[in-house]
């Protein structure tokens, strides 16, 4: 009798790291949603290239860094996933990434993943930073399992969140999407 081995999953996990320039998107002045069900659409080509830049890690092999649309190469059965900050790293206007949709052909359907760091850690306060404080902290991704080599045409929802007048708390200011485009192959 022969035996089978089973080889596990060799997938690799992708991360794309959207960087939203709120100062741009703001002097836009586009009209601003507060439904997340109907966001705001940004699709000016010149306020996309100067407002959205992705970073792409892992992959295979990537073309794009930086700018609002990326070329990856990623075989089926690897992960892609999403995760949004601001030029600001978050400290003063914020964005968080809550639906990505699209590209059904080359990619599964986009799931939320979260993970709580109850020891992550942030710069201690005043002189470099060090050393770092510990504190409890939700990191969320959106992935997807890549189905097919292709072009995936998406729409990547974002809450926007604007500091406080009193600098003290950030306060949802509007719901926006963008379309960027990511081929696999």
């Amino acid at each position: 009798m022969s035996k089978t081995t089973v080889k596990a999953s060799t997938g690799k996990i992708i991360s794309v790291l959207v960087v939203v320039d709120t100062e741009q998107l703001l002097a836009a002045k586009l009209p601003v949603s507060i439904d997340p069900k109907y966001p705001t659409n940004i699709n000016d080509a010149s306020l996309l290239k100067k407002t959205f830049f992705m970073v792409a890690g892992n992959a295979r092999g990537i073309t794009g860094q930086g700018t609002n649309d990326l070329e990856i190469k990623a075989n089926a059965g690897d992960i892609i996933n999403f995760v949004g900050t601001t030029v600001e790293e978050n400290g003063d206007d914020a964005v968080i990434i809550y639906n990505v949709t699209g590209g059904t052909s080359v990619l599964n359907d986009f799931i939320s993943a979260c993970v709580n760091r109850p020891k992550a850690v942030q710069p201690s306060a005043g002189g470099n930073g060090l050393p770092a404080v510990n504190y409890s902290r939700n990191f969320m991704t959106l992935e997807s399992k890549v189905k097919a080599p292709g072009t995936a045409n998406l729409l990547v929802n974002f809450a926007l969140y604007r500091l406080s007048p009193n600098g003290q708390e950030q306060v949802l200011y509007g719901y926006y999407k963008y379309d960027p485009k990511i081929i696999v192959g």
